[in-house]
């Protein structure tokens, strides 16, 4: 991840945890008149109760816009991430098959090809754990 997007997403998170702090004490003020309201019968509480409760609604919409940014956001980055390893590793694979078939002197060039090498290179592999296996038991590993 780029430094960019680092400071990008850390900047996303900041903005999330403000939003929430303030939630949190829009809540406890609105728990503190309802308590008052309670308690004191006198007082016309209601209105103020509203629009803070308004406030603690309006907050959590822009928290969830925030929250909806920054899963894009890393699923943007998760999305890089993956396109740069797939490139790398087609990249590695040409420049193996590149190097097989310059150090053969082969060339594969249709699939029937590909496919006759691979088959014989499973057989070979087989063989190999085959073998393995044997000197196991034989040498009583």
């Amino acid at each position: 991840m780029s430094k960019a997007d680092e400071a990008d997403m850390k900047r996303l998170e900041s903005r999330v945890n403000k939003k929430l702090a303030k939630i949190n004490a829009l809540q406890d003020e609105w728990h503190s008149l309802t308590d008052q309201k309670m308690s004191d019968q006198s007082g016309d509480y209601e209105a103020e109760i509203t629009s803070i409760r308004n406030e603690i609604d309006s907050g959590f919409e822009e928290l969830k816009t925030l929250m909806d940014q920054y899963k894009n956001k890393l699923e943007l980055r998760r999305n890089r991430e993956k396109t740069a390893e797939r490139k790398a590793r087609t990249h590695r694979l040409i420049q193996v098959g590149a190097a097989f078939e310059a150090g053969t002197g082969l060339l594969f060039e249709t699939e029937a090809q590909r496919q006759e090498l691979i088959e014989f290179l499973q057989k070979i592999q087989f063989g190999a754990h085959y073998r393995q296996a044997v000197q196991k038991v034989l040498h009583g590993e």
